[in-house]
């Protein structure tokens, strides 16, 4: 059984925030969600809504949200306006959730944020799941998220991995310059898209810049098995340790062309925590 994801996001009828509802209920859709969460931007206590005629206030709103969201695609909504988004717990939100938004990305590092660059299209033809790796842990945690989201949407998983030239071999493979620990990373990885029957294939290169070499395969699938370049849907990406140096992932949300989920930075203890890579939830 695939693993039950649920997607949220803020409503807003300005372009960029209109995309994101559009992106966000088309994932709901093809993730087979039971209806996607929409939240309200300036979130109020119902106790608080005066009454008026047909309803409260809130009660007004919601079903204002509900109907416009599903004029612009149809897909059951449940509106929360209790929540705000922006300050939300993550234990408020509903299970293994997705917040599709083009803000919250760079500042909530506590929830699993997919930032769709005003795209509204999920899935594109031959397209796949990226996941860049080195020898950090990082690579390891969203390919926690990457192989069952890629299971959910029948697609293949792309790792991805820039490597340099190393001193001690003349060949001109690129795999033949990884150093030791990202070999074991990508073993691991190969092993856990296996153990999920995932799709799956490696693009290791030298790149001069790790970032701008990822979003290149990004943008041609790497070497892909068509004779034409297939761009990825969806690039899925985690925090390293050393975020305070400015981390890959925020150097890459400020210019990326391709919608990139970032996997929440969640102990173990907390609700709702992805799980370590070796030990993905069904």
């Amino acid at each position: 059984m695939s693993k039950r994801f649920n997607v949220c996001v803020v409503f807003g009828e300005r372009r960029r925030m209109k995309s994101a509802v559009i992106y966000a209920s088309r994932l709901a859709s093809q993730l087979g969600a039971d209806a996607l969460h929409v939240y309200l931007p300036s979130p109020t206590a119902q106790t608080q809504s005066p009454i008026v005629a047909g309803g409260s206030a809130a009660e007004i709103q919601r079903a204002r949200v509900a109907q416009t969201v599903q004029q612009w695609q149809h897909c059951p909504v449940i509106v929360h306006d209790d929540v705000d988004l922006k300050t939300a717990r993550p234990e408020q939100l509903p299970p293994n959730s997705i917040v599709v938004s083009n803000e919250l990305a760079l500042v909530r590092r506590d929830l699993t944020v997919l930032h769709p660059f005003d795209e509204v299209q999920v899935l594109r033809a031959s397209g796949s799941i990226l996941v860049p790796f080195g020898d950090g842990d990082s690579g390891l945690i969203a390919a926690s998220l990457a192989i069952p989201l890629a299971k959910a949407l029948s697609l293949e998983v792309l790792f991805y991995h820039t490597t340099w030239r190393s001193e001690t071999t003349t060949s001109e493979e690129p795999a033949a310059h990884m150093c030791v620990q990202a070999r074991a990373h990508q073993q691991r990885l190969q092993k856990l898209a296996q153990a999920a029957a995932v799709p799956h294939r490696m693009a290791i290169e030298m790149a001069d810049d790790v970032v701008f070499g990822m979003l290149h395969c990004a943008l041609n699938g790497g070497v892909h098995r068509h004779a034409e370049p297939a761009p990825v849907n969806l690039i899925v990406m985690a925090h390293g340790v050393n975020t305070y140096l400015g981390s890959y992932v925020e150097k890459a949300l400020k210019v990326s062309p391709t919608p990139i989920l970032v996997a929440a930075i969640l102990t173990s203890a907390t609700p709702g925590a992805t799980p370590p890579a070796n030990e993905i939830t069904s």
